[in-house]
């Protein structure tokens, strides 16, 4: 019985799933469950051997984004300091990636954005606005910022599931704008 092997021939960063040695049958192979996880702009060609047999190359191959990852997806605000006054605001955005580190290209997901104190017993965090689906794999919230002198961190939900990765801000005193004497 002949069996053939799948690898990678070219391309970097990719990884074979699934079934990658067949056994032939009537002198042919069908892999049913070769999975091909890589990145998107990479292109992968397979190569098919077995023994003395001349060896298979397959055409280019294309990786789409996988499904959304908690692991690799980002928060991230625009910017990193603010001051601490309820008439400021900042976007906050969560850009989901898959388990190789695609953006995802298309919307849908479930997204939650939170805030919370850099160090505990802080309170006024500011707020979160409802997040905003863009339609190409990120999501956007406004935050308006509370009025005391901290640090906040933002931290996301994906389908109900804490993404790993966090953005903080530190809200901070504003300009003086008067200075008064007094004798």
């Amino acid at each position: 019985t002949t069996s053939v092997t799948a690898a990678i021939n070219s391309g970097s960063f990719g990884s074979l799933g699934g079934t990658t040695i067949k056994q032939a049958s009537q002198g042919v192979v069908t892999f049913t469950d070769l999975t091909l996880a890589g990145r998107v702009s990479e292109n992968y060609k397979l190569r098919f051997s077995s023994g003395s047999l001349v060896v298979a190359d397959s055409n280019n191959v294309t990786v789409t984004p996988g499904a959304p990852s908690t692991a690799t997806s980002l928060v991230s605000s625009a910017v990193t300091t603010l001051v601490a006054e309820t008439s400021n605001t900042t976007t906050v955005t969560i850009t989901l990636k898959d388990a190789q580190g695609n953006l995802l290209t298309t919307g849908g997901a479930t997204v939650g954005l939170a805030v919370s104190p850099v160090t505990s017993g802080f309170t006024d965090l500011g707020n979160v606005g409802s997040v905003t689906d863009q339609n190409n794999g990120t999501y956007t919230a406004t935050y308006t910022a509370g009025t005391k002198v901290q640090s906040v961190r933002f931290s996301a939900t994906l389908g109900g599931v804490t993404i790993t990765d966090t953005s903080q801000l530190s809200l901070t005193h504003g300009a003086a704008y008067q200075i008064a004497v007094q004798t």
